[in-house]
């Protein structure tokens, strides 16, 4: 009878190993194959060792073949190294200095930021001084109402004498508006400077800059006031006088208020450099007009008067003027910082 017998033999006897079998010891070559060999309750000094007996520290042997990564017909580059950067990127003139700050080394990446620009439509000073300017203006306008309406009446008048009372609140408020004119102006000579002339000034900051075109044109104002006061005494009656130096406080205040809309106009409507121009030179050209017209008439009402009526215009009007013109652009010329 024929026993069927399995196909799978299991085989009982022990397997040794011939001669050609060697065992392969497994040798890690990162740290992290070593520690991966360690157990999980390994403490940090037992890592250290284990990284220690595998690794051991040697000199860094860098390549000497050629680099063939360079563009055609170019050497190979040599390869910079810190041993060949020269001394003084290492160590500067002031590294033996006590104030010499350490964290500042000799190799600096990058560049340097370049500042914003000054502008006065983010300057939140000149925001509040035309803010309150505008509060100002609107006051003055609705409370002396009938005082404006009876200023422009006569101010066409042709008459050599008008009599004129004006209250002290009133002229309070006319001087107010003109130093408010006197202000705008130093605002706007700020900003004509700041593009054609230089905008960076020898001063701590723009304010500044503004204050000296501001006193500039004050002290321009009182002595032109000063000089036509002293003239005038000379040669034509007290009334007169008073009568002319009414006539241009009045017109220096309408004059701010048309300087303060075109300002607002400039600065939170980015109107042009170039119509802001023209358009402050219109305003400045319809106010030295009238004031002729109205120096005309007051003084010079008569017959052969016209040479007289110049050389006054040329030596108390516009000598002056060009006088602050030039103030302010020498200043800011000897102010600007020369690159």
């Amino acid at each position: 009878m024929a026993i069927l017998q399995d196909s799978i033999h299991n085989i009982n006897s022990t397997h040794v190993p011939s001669s050609d079998s060697v065992a392969h010891v497994y040798s890690p070559r990162t740290p992290y194959q070593v520690l991966r060999m360690l157990p999980d309750d390994a403490t940090p000094e037992q890592q250290d060792s284990a990284i220690q007996a595998h690794f051991q520290p040697a000199e860094i042997h860098y390549s000497q073949c050629p680099d063939t990564l360079h563009l055609p017909g170019h050497e190979a580059p040599k390869p910079l190294r810190w041993e060949d950067v020269p001394v003084y990127y290492k160590e500067t003139f002031f590294s033996n200095d006590t104030l010499f700050q350490t964290e500042y080394t000799g190799m600096r990446n990058g560049v340097p930021g370049v500042s914003v620009p000054y502008s006065m439509r983010t300057d939140p000073y000149v925001a509040i001084v035309l803010l309150t300017f505008m509060f100002f203006s609107t006051i003055i306008c609705s409370k002396m109402r009938a005082m404006i309406v009876r200023k422009f009446e006569t101010l066409f008048h042709t008459l050599t004498y008008v009599s004129e009372k004006d209250t002290a609140s009133e002229m309070m408020g006319l001087l107010g508006l003109n130093l408010m004119s006197a202000m705008l102006i130093a605002f706007l000579m700020f900003s004509y400077v700041q593009i054609y002339v230089s905008d960076t000034y020898l001063l701590p900051t723009e304010y500044h800059l503004m204050g000296i075109f501001l006193g500039l044109v004050i002290g321009y104002r009182l002595l032109d006031a000063l000089c036509g006061l002293i003239v005038n005494s000379v040669f034509w009656s007290g009334k007169q006088n008073l009568q002319y130096l009414k006539s241009k406080v009045f017109l220096g205040a309408m004059e701010g208020i048309l300087l303060l809309l075109m300002v607002m106009v400039r600065v939170y409507f980015e109107l042009s450099t170039v119509h802001t121009i023209f358009s402050f030179i219109f305003i400045l050209v319809v106010v030295k007009i009238i004031t002729f017209y109205k120096c005309y008439v007051i003084f010079f009402n008569q017959r052969g008067g016209f040479i007289q009526f110049f050389l006054y215009l040329c030596a108390l009007e516009i000598i002056p003027l060009g006088a602050l013109w030039a103030a302010i652009v020498m200043t800011a010329n000897i102010l600007k910082v020369n690159f």
